[in-house]
């Protein structure tokens, strides 16, 4: 700071002079920082008022220009329908009430017709009986004749509810008035979004018609409805002068002075406003004059204290000239601590005070070069303002006018942006000056605030910007911004090469339009999903062309959110063209159908293959048994010995066909069910057992003691596994002996078929002292229709398909093998153990022997063969049979008869054997209750689900040995239907 150039007469005035100097200065700097910043909290309060009532204008006239967009949409449906067949039209309401629930906006939307009646109404079909002839809306059309209109806020007598009407005029064909469509439009809704806007202040926000009645506010009080503001000093005085603007003032509903902002709207009759508090607005500024103001009465007070005591004693002159230096030093300070470049200039110009900012400033470049304290500032920048060389001369010569201005008093503030091009570097800047207000000499106090880094960053975002639009506009994608109602915001060039539109002609239109109808519910549900933690969805619709073809289109959206992370602000949008992909999709389904077709015509082949071929073979070996039991010669027992040795093997060779054909199209389904893993390695022991010992070869069965004694799966398949590896060993091994040996490997968590949580993971291990196979054959092993030698006829299918039904029951199938010294074929399966609950349920438990007491049995078999065959079978256990030859005498004979049990073909001519079975259980009395089994040689497992379906309680799977068919009689046979099912039930 630089003391101002004044003469001494006497010590005293010099004591005088300084602290009248500096208090001048004091309060002149702090005066100047509290007009400053009050001028620039009002300033912001303003810029926040006006940004905020420029986003309630937009969203109000999205809000309107999508309800507007329904009504056209209705008035052309009844353009095209005519009113009367679209009032009664319950698919047109269905549409209507559709476009209703998708705009939140919209309460309800009615159509009246030219008398007032409502024909339509969104709330309900039929519309509930009303006219309404004298609202303001139907007078403005069918009186004045006006085709828009917006209305003010009323109480809607069919929603009940507060709300304002948006309307549209109907015509008939030659012109004349014919009716109304409004849409009423939910007050509440922009309550709500008005609301949610947080601006730090109280606020209020009003929505008038610009002849002044209140269309909607927040807060909406009862009050308002039907309220006119006209008289009031916005539409007096502000809107005739400029549509848009903000001036302070007291609200003309509560009388409180605030910062108004306001904005009338181009496209509808209608005016926002948004109201800042002005005390709330000034809350913090004036904590800020009043914490100035303490600060420089505390300094006040201790320079006049210092001054009173350099008075005091005048005679001591240096502690006076020290107490004015201190004094001195504090308005130094104050100044000093102060961001802003600042000077002092009086009447003429000429710097007579300024702050260590202004010292850096002018050191680093401004508007003009260096300008000390002393200097004439108003004269510098004059001379820089006729220097043609100088490229700030023209901000100088409107810094000169301004100052000038000011100080003549016919100005008391000035503003002036400008930018430097001092330096290497170029700066922005603000240049304020006011005038000091007082009796005093003229002064102006200048200061220069630095608005750099604000431009720049400015620049940065235009440069980014610029960045980001180049991408985009050369992108093969089309890119596009909509806002929340779907409208788009911005749109790529790549819209021309998609859709086929010109960007320019997609800009402001709502992306629903161009979507096929039958895919816009799920495209607008999809926008509508989208949230915090679930920004991003890719949708797939057809859009529609600029043909008017449509082409399908995959789109990836993100959902933009404000700052507050509260609302949406907009969706970012990626659209291409997927039309190739979807032709590629649709081929590709065409070809599944095909392949599906083919299996299906493959399965259905194999049901006819095994009935075709199951029952001969079911006469053959069914004979082959009578034959046996017979007495016979010995070259003759040895020849029907043959026959059924030989229809067993064959037998064999078609069901590994048919359930190798069943693995391949994922038709065999595993059985879950409890069993003992000792039982069934027992089992397949004792079936091996006759054919090791008739070549001399020892078979042992070990199972260890960690083995569950109960697990669930499928024992049947299990057992098939280890009869195939057990057969292969007994097959291929001349001398020595065969081991079946079952451990547990592990127990946890598994993925298999029947995974049920913690489950044990069986090994089982076929060990023989055969041959052993060679290193290079091993691959080949588990391949179908594969054989390493031809010493042993058979389909080469049981690996491959022992190899399938492991991996199916989700295990691991291996071997382990020395030439020379035998194999080992392993495999592991894991089975969950079975509960006590699930054993009880699933198995019979060792209880009473199934009944041997003659039975009196019916049986319905069309094959005179297969009559003779299981007649004879049953009939030598000491059973009584009667034989029916199709399903519709078997319903004949059971109303004449009881019986102890059926046994049912499935095949049979005038009536089969599934509706024969529903017909039977279809009867009253014990007749319905009678067991049936089935027998068919159709042994796939969409037949065996058929006949469950059907009633039936169990299936026996021709070729019917006769041990089986006992079995099964013996167990449904002399005991009710649901004790025997408790036994478990085959197939």
């Amino acid at each position: 700071m630089v003391p101002f150039r004044l003469r001494h007469p006497s010590p005293r005035g010099v004591l005088l002079a300084v602290f009248l100097a500096g208090a001048a200065l004091g309060i002149g700097a702090v005066a100047l920082e509290t007009v400053k910043d009050h001028d620039e909290t009002v300033d912001r309060a303003s810029l926040a008022a006006e940004n905020t009532v420029r986003l309630l204008e937009e969203h109000a006239l999205r809000a309107l220009d999508a309800s507007d967009l329904l009504i056209q949409r209705v008035a052309e449906r009844i353009r095209e329908q005519g009113l009367a067949r679209f009032a009664v039209s319950r698919q047109e309401w269905d549409r209507l009430r559709r476009g209703v629930d998708m705009l939140p906006q919209v309460g309800s939307l009615v159509v009246l017709d030219a008398g007032g009646r409502v024909l339509v109404s969104a709330v309900s079909f039929p519309p509930p009986t009303l006219s309404v002839p004298d609202r303001e809306y139907f007078v403005a059309h069918r009186d004045r004749g006006e085709e828009v209109h917006l209305g003010a806020a009323v109480v809607s007598r069919i929603l009940k509810s507060r709300s304002f009407t948006l309307s549209r005029r109907l015509t008939d064909a030659e012109g004349r008035f014919a009716g109304v469509v409004v849409a009423f439009l939910d007050i509440s809704y922009f309550g709500a979004f008005y609301a949610g806007l947080d601006i730090g202040v109280p606020t209020t926000i009003n929505m008038y018609r610009e002849t002044g009645e209140v269309i909607a506010r927040q807060p909406m009080l009862d009050t308002d409805v039907g309220l006119s503001i006209a008289d009031g000093d916005l539409f007096r005085a502000h809107l005739p002068r400029t549509p848009n603007g903000t001036y302070i003032g007291p609200s003309p509903h509560d009388g409180v002075m605030r910062v108004l902002a306001y904005r009338r709207a181009a496209a509808l009759p209608m005016v926002m406003t948004v109201g800042l508090d002005l005390d709330a607005v000034l809350a913090d500024w004036r904590l800020r004059t009043l914490r100035n103001g303490g600060i420089l009465l505390v300094g006040l007070f201790a320079f006049g204290g210092l001054t009173a005591l350099g008075l005091r004693s005048i005679g001591r002159e240096d502690a006076a000239r020290r107490a004015a230096e201190e004094g001195a030093g504090f308005v130094r300070t104050v100044l000093d601590s102060m961001s802003a470049h600042i000077v002092i200039l009086d009447a003429d110009g000429a710097i007579i005070a300024a702050n260590q900012a202004w010292h850096g400033f002018t050191g680093g470049g401004g508007l003009l070069g260096a300008v000390p304290p002393g200097g004439n500032y108003l004269a510098a920048c004059d001379a820089a303002g006729q220097d043609a060389d100088n490229p700030n001369a023209d901000g100088a010569r409107a810094a000169a006018a301004g100052i000038r201005a000011v100080l003549d008093g016919r100005r008391n503030e000035f503003l002036l942006p400008y930018a430097s091009h001092a330096g290497v570097e170029r700066r922005w800047y603000n240049l304020r000056v006011r005038r000091l207000a007082g009796d005093g000499p003229v002064r102006a106090v200048v200061s220069h605030e630095s608005i750099t880094n604000i431009i720049l960053a400015e620049e940065a975002m235009r440069v980014s910007e610029g960045r980001y639009r180049l991408l985009a506009e050369n992108a093969t994608d089309m890119i596009a911004r909509l806002d929340p109602e779907l409208r788009f915001l911005y749109v790529s060039p790549a819209a021309q090469e998609i859709l086929g539109y010109p960007p320019a002609e997609l800009k402001g239109r709502v992306a629903s339009l161009y979507c096929h109808p039958a895919d816009l519910e799920g495209m607008v549900a999809a926008l509508r999903s989208l949230r915090p933690g679930a920004e991003r969805a890719t949708i797939q619709y057809r859009a529609r062309r600029g043909d008017g073809c449509f082409a399908w289109v995959e789109a990836a959206v993100r959902l933009v959110r404000d700052p507050a992370g509260v609302e949406a602000d907009e969706f970012v949008m990626g659209l291409r063209d997927i039309e190739g992909r979807k032709r590629i999709e649709q081929e590709l389904a065409h070809a599944r159908e095909e392949a599906e077709r083919a299996n299906r015509a493959k399965s259905d082949f194999l049901a006819m293959m095994s009935h075709e071929i199951r029952t001969p073979m079911n006469g053959i070996l069914g004979f082959a048994d009578l034959l046996l039991d017979t007495p016979l010669g010995e070259e003759q027992r040895r020849h029907a010995d043959n026959v059924r040795a030989a229809a067993r093997a064959l037998l064999t060779v078609i069901n590994d066909v048919l359930d190798f054909s069943r693995l391949e199209v994922g038709r065999m389904v595993l059985r879950s069910a409890p069993f003992s893993p000792r039982d069934v390695a027992s089992t397949c022991g004792a079936v091996l057992r006759d054919a090791a010992a008739a070549k001399g070869l020892a078979l042992r069965i070990t199972v260890a003691p960690d083995v569950p004694d109960r697990v669930l799966g499928d024992a049947d398949r299990l057992r098939q596994v280890l009869l195939n590896l057990l057969g292969n060993a007994v097959k291929f091994t001349r001398q020595g002996g065969v081991a079946l040996s079952v451990s547990s490997d592990s127990v946890g968590d598994t993925g298999g078929a029947f995974d049920d949580g913690a489950a044990a993971v069986l090994k089982f291990a076929v060990t023989d002292t055969g041959p052993g196979i060679a290193e290079e054959e091993r691959p080949r092993l588990f391949q179908r229709f594969t054989q390493l030698g031809s010493a042993h006829p058979g389909t080469g299918l049981g690996l491959a398909i022992s190899k399938q039904l492991v991996a199916l029951m989700g295990g691991e199938i291996g071997v382990l093998s020395t030439p020379g010294v035998g194999s080992t074929f392993w495999f592991t399966v894991p089975l969950p153990a079975a509960t006590a609950g699930a054993a009880a349920a699933g198995v019979a438990p060792d209880g009473p022997p199934r009944t041997t007491a003659p039975a009196r049995i019916l049986l319905a078999e069309d094959l005179p063969m297969n009559q003779e065959l299981a007649a004879t079978m049953l009939r030598r256990a000491g059973h009584t049979v009667d034989v029916v030859p199709d399903g519709a005498a078997a319903v004949a004979a059971v109303h004449d008869t009881v019986y102890d049990m059926i046994l049912m073909d499935v095949r049979m001519p005038v009536m089969d054997g599934l509706a024969a079975t529903v017909a039977i259980r279809a009867l009253s009395g014990p007749a319905r209750e009678v067991p049936i089994v089935a027998m068919t040689a159709n042994a796939m497992p969409d037949e065996v689900a058929k006949c469950r379906d059907a009633g039936m309680d169990d299936v026996v799977v021709k070729p019917v040995e006769r041990e089986a068919l006992l079995d099964a009689v013996a167990q449904w046979t002399g005991r009710s239907r649901n004790a025997a099912r408790g036994e478990g039930a085959r197939g």
